[in-house]
């Protein structure tokens, strides 16, 4: 099977919402450390860090959000893809995060993992070369 691929979109942005002032620091910190970058404020009060580089850029974007809002009162599901996944997902297990189930390979898919972050959102690692 050949997958299908939308060439004209790529990914923006993930956009976490958390319900208080500890959540964002935990969910915070625990990317900061998968991702081995601290995510900044970049004056909107939530956190910031960009994905990628180049033209191939994305952003995860984490904040508290009030009962109105999108991303208030659900968890998302998502995928990043990652070189190096087996250390991504230690980092991953190591920062906090539940393993759902280890790296491995997949039928007609990428190989991959999946692990619950400390805010209970569930997070699927593709391995992608650079």
């Amino acid at each position: 099977m050949q997958m299908k691929s939308a060439t004209e979109f790529g990914l923006a942005a993930v956009n976490i919402g958390v319900d208080s002032d500890d959540a964002l620091e935990s969910a915070c910190g625990f990317w900061g450390e998968v991702l081995g970058v601290q995510l900044e404020d970049w004056g909107s009060g939530s956190r910031q860090v960009v994905l990628g580089e180049g033209d191939a850029i994305g952003f995860l974007n984490i904040r508290v959000r009030s009962a109105d809002e999108p991303q208030y009162g659900h968890k998302s599901a998502f995928g990043l893809g990652v070189v190096g996944l087996d250390e991504a997902h230690q980092r991953a297990l190591a920062a906090g995060a539940t393993e759902h189930y280890a790296p491995t390979d997949g039928e007609n898919m990428p190989r991959h993992s999946r692990f619950a972050d400390p805010v209970g959102n569930r997070v699927v690692l593709w391995e992608s070369a650079k």
